[in-house]
């Protein structure tokens, strides 16, 4: 297993996000320029609750996992979360357990994990369960049933990958469309920070002069 080196902005271990955003118009990723960069870990997109996206993520993770790993590089695979259009507390927890599901199957297709990869984390960025024909939010989640259904991802998924699944997102939405559980504090939080340092926390979006998350 190869050692983690702090080569990172601030002496901190440097990693990467990748998504369809680096393979628009066939592009590759060129890891062992990123290793030799000094990135040593990179969570991939590895699922979304959106069909089409999903099928667009399924055409290169296996393949950039591999090359990723070949290169030294640990790897993650994040879930992009669409939350449903329900306020039925069992079809919430239903569509949690489905999605969750869906990502352990995932996991399964790249031939389980390994000691290169890192614990699956679940994406959670809007509340909305239902938009207008322009892509307009006409109707979001209640704080109470957000949280409901994240807890049952991230429990199902750790209990499906016997990994402590982790939580990306950001501190606002997290004091607006969340309920305060204690039960949140057993999973990791990944804030999202996007286009600047990560060791510059004062740029995270979202982000919170004072107050805990």
């Amino acid at each position: 297993t190869p050692a983690i080196q702090a080569l990172g902005p601030g002496g901190l271990i440097h990693g990467a996000d990748i998504s369809l955003w680096q393979h628009q118009n066939g592009a590759k990723v060129d890891f062992a320029g990123m290793y030799a960069s000094g990135i040593r870990f990179i969570y991939f997109k590895g699922s979304d609750s959106i069909p089409k996206y999903d099928k667009q993520v399924f055409s290169y993770l296996a393949d950039d996992r591999n090359q990723a790993q070949a290169n030294g590089i640990y790897t993650g695979i994040y879930h992009y979360a669409t939350l449903p259009n329900t306020g039925e507390n069992i079809k919430i927890i239903l569509d949690a357990l489905k999605q969750s599901r869906a990502v352990y199957n995932r996991i399964r297709y790249l031939g389980g994990l390994n000691n290169m990869d890192l614990p699956p984390v679940l994406d959670l960025e809007s509340n909305c369960i239902a938009a207008d024909s322009s892509g307009n939010c006409t109707a979001r989640m209640n704080q109470k049933d957000v949280t409901t259904w994240t807890l049952t991802f991230l429990r199902n998924l750790s209990r499906l990958t016997n990994k402590t699944a982790i939580l990306n997102t950001f501190p606002t939405f997290m004091q607006n469309n969340m309920k305060r559980d204690i039960s949140l504090s057993q999973f990791p939080l990944w804030v999202a920070q996007y286009g600047a340092s990560p060791e510059d926390s004062s740029r995270q979006p979202g982000a919170l002069s004072v107050g805990c998350y």
